[in-house]
């Protein structure tokens, strides 16, 4: 289990103060907006380029993200939710998955794990464990300017974390490439080793090695 506690971070760029915390149950109502709306606002430019192929996958994405889907993290050790808050107020959130690289995939259950695992990105990590960023979300008036580092501060909090837990290799994420605002989130918080593509040459593979 990972040790769970509030960290106040404050950003080398400006004088932004964000406290970093682990989701907990009484949270939930609030933190489940701020991550739809997140994923809604990263498929505008997705939907854009590619169509509305990908906009029943933003709506499967929105929909999953229920009290029931963030109470399983909670309960579960594997999965994490950290969030951001300044002034009380919770502005960003992440959430992610520990995936063992080592389970074969099974070509009759195309589950999330199986395509992780059976990616050509992997493929240098095969028999370790990563944690996969499913998404990182900033609240939309809380972006850029002044405020830019809540994505950063919640990414150096899970690699904190995942220190601590030691049997963690690296940080992984997929990140459609017409998304700019997530690709620079990413390279601002040094995880930017490119490892491949992914989603059908739509997306980049990131990552960054923690051990």
């Amino acid at each position: 289990m990972y040790e769970k506690r509030p960290r106040n971070l404050e950003s080398e760029e400006n004088s932004l103060t964000i406290s970093v915390e682990p989701l907990t149950s009484e949270k939930i109502p609030t933190f489940i907006p701020i991550m739809t709306d997140g994923i809604r606002d990263a498929f505008i430019p997705v939907i854009a380029t590619y169509g509305d192929a990908l906009k029943n996958e933003s709506e499967k994405q929105i929909s999953m993200r229920t009290s029931a889907y963030y109470t399983s993290f909670l309960e579960d050790p594997d999965k994490i939710v950290l969030l951001a808050k300044k002034s009380g107020d919770i502005i960003a959130g992440l959430e992610a998955e520990v995936i063992d690289v080592s389970i074969p995939p099974d070509p009759n259950n195309p589950t999330f794990v199986s395509h992780v695992t059976s990616s050509e990105a992997m493929l240098d990590l095969h028999g370790k464990k990563v944690a996969y960023v499913n998404w990182v979300c900033v609240k939309s008036h809380n972006r850029g300017g002044r405020e830019r580092g809540a994505g950063s501060f919640l990414y150096r909090e899970l690699e904190s974390l995942l220190g601590a837990r030691g049997d963690i290799s690296a940080i992984v994420a997929q990140i459609f490439n017409v998304n700019d605002a997530s690709l620079r989130l990413h390279e601002r918080a040094g995880v930017s080793d490119v490892l491949g593509k992914g989603a059908k040459g739509r997306a980049v593979w990131y990552g960054k090695r923690i051990q």
